[in-house]
């Protein structure tokens, strides 16, 4: 039987550790484009539903 998905430690560890540096710059990226939108609109025109 083929074992050919194992990868030796030092290719796990380097899997890790990319893989946490792409989430951590992803969470970066979402949290920097939520603080560039535009606050939210309050409708004070509207009148509420009775």
């Amino acid at each position: 039987m083929c074992d050919c998905f194992s990868l030796p430690p030092i290719s796990n560890l380097l899997a890790a550790s990319s893989l946490t540096i792409v989430e951590v710059v992803q969470s970066a990226l979402v949290l920097f484009i939520l603080r560039k939108l535009p606050p939210k609109r309050l409708f004070n025109d509207c009148h509420p539903i009775k």
